[in-house]
């Protein structure tokens, strides 16, 4: 993924809007990350990924009753050593 400052977006969006179309472009806004461009056709794949997720849960409700971020972050055995 690129990274650009909103800065200079102002005077580029033609051209990064295209470069969106090969990659997703970060951009940032006082040094910190504020929004991702992507391709229309990416966010429609994306789009569609979440509805079919979305369908899948509410076909499966009985695997999601005991789940929550809470508890995933809770029983997450990844924690880095200290």
């Amino acid at each position: 993924m690129k990274t650009i400052a909103f800065d200079k977006v102002k005077g580029r969006l033609s051209e990064i809007i295209d470069r969106a179309g090969d990659e997703p472009i970060v951009i940032t806004r006082y040094g910190k990350e504020r929004a991702v461009l992507i391709s229309a056709e990416s966010f429609r794949e994306r789009e569609g990924l979440c509805a079919n997720l979305t369908r899948w849960r509410q076909t499966n409700t009985d695997l999601f009753l005991d789940f929550t971020f809470e508890n995933a972050r809770q029983n997450d055995d990844t924690r880095a050593f200290e």
